[in-house]
C-alpha cells in the first residue's frame, strides 16, 4: 500500500474485469485506458467525492501487456487505486504500487494498493460488480459496454 491507510466510504467504483482485460488485444487495452480518462473527465452535478478504481495489472504502465496504460491525468480524480495482481492464468505480475507516478500519488494523498486475489483470504466480490447497475453510458454516452 502507498499512501496513508484509512477507512473510506466509496461512492463510485470503476471496475475493469481482470480476466476480460487479460484476453484483450493491445489496441483494445489502450481504448480502455482512454475510456477511463473519459469517465474521470465526465463531470456531473452528482460527481462523487470518493471514487475507487480496480483493474488488472500496473496502473500507468507504458506496456498494455502489463497493466492499464493510463496517464496520471486520466485518474487524478480517483481517491483509491487498486492494482489487481492478476490478468490471466499464464501471467503472474509483479506489484508496481504506483511507481509510475509515485510523486503525484503522495502529493494529492491518493491511496494505492495491490490485491492478490486467491492468495490467503484475499478475493474480489465479483458478484457485487456483476449485479450492480452500470452508469457508464450516463457518464460517457456512446461508450461500448
Amino acid at each position: 500500500m502507498i499512501g496513508q491507510s484509512r477507512v473510506e466510504n466509496v461512492d463510485r467504483f470503476i471496475y475493469v474485469v481482470p480476466e476480460r482485460y487479460g484476453q484483450m488485444l493491445v489496441n483494445a487495452r489502450n481504448e480502455i485506458a482512454r475510456l477511463i480518462g473519459d469517465i474521470n473527465k465526465a463531470g456531473d452535478k452528482n460527481t462523487p467525492c470518493c471514487v475507487m478504481i480496480i483493474g488488472s495489472g500496473r496502473w500507468g504502465t507504458s506496456s498494455p501487456l502489463l497493466g492499464i496504460p493510463v496517464s496520471f491525468s486520466d485518474i487524478k480524480k480517483i481517491a483509491i487505486v487498486c492494482e489487481v495482481v492478476s490478468m490471466h492464468e499464464y501471467l503472474v505480475l509483479d506489484v508496481s504500487l504506483g511507481t509510475h507516478f509515485l510523486n503525484e500519488l503522495v502529493e494529492i494523498d491518493m491511496l494505492y494498493l495491490a490485491l492478490c486475489p486467491n492468495k490467503g483470504d484475499n478475493y474480489i466480490n465479483t458478484k457485487f460488480f456483476e449485479e450492480s447497475p452500470s452508469r457508464l453510458l450516463d457518464l460517457v454516452p456512446g461508450a461500448v459496454k
